[in-house]
Parts: C-alpha cells; structure tokens; sequence
C-alpha cells in the first residue's frame, strides 16, 4: 500500500516454481519483480537485485522504496521497545 499509495498501479510478479529452467540465452524473468505504472511510464523491478527496466524511473523508485523500508524499521523499533 506504500509503494501504491506513491505510484499507483503495483503488481507484484513471481516467477511460477513449475516452469522448466529456461534455455541458455533465453531471456530469464524467474526472479520476483514488481510491476510499476506512473503516469505512461512502465517499469519492472526486480525484488532480488532492485534493477528497473527503466532506468530513468529507477531512481524515483529506489529513493521511495528506501523510505518505505526506514519507515517499517521506524516502526519496528518503537514496537520493540514498547513490549520490553
């Protein structure tokens, strides 16, 4: 909901466990991605490596996705440290 809350349209992507291993030089998308639409643009980011498609919106995404993850921290500290 972060991440859609900044850009909209997010779909997460797993690659499906009962399809063969792709052939050498076939190009390889089993890696867990997130599909990101802002505005016209499209990208897909890879869970594994945080690589978009586009470099231009990887950036934008990097910083946010960032924020999301010092915000869940955040939170988790203050959780912690109310239950002790």
């Amino acid at each position: 909901m972060f991440l859609e809350a900044h850009f909209g349209e997010v779909e997460l992507h797993m690659p499906d466990p009962s399809e063969e291993e792709p052939e050498s030089g076939e190009d390889d998308h089993r890696e867990p991605s997130l599909l990101v639409v802002l505005d016209d643009a499209e990208a897909q980011i890879s869970l594994v490596t945080l690589v978009s498609s586009s470099f231009s919106f990887e950036p934008h995404f990097l910083s946010i996705f960032i924020l999301s993850i010092q915000s869940i921290l955040l939170l988790f500290y203050f959780y912690i440290h109310t239950i002790n």
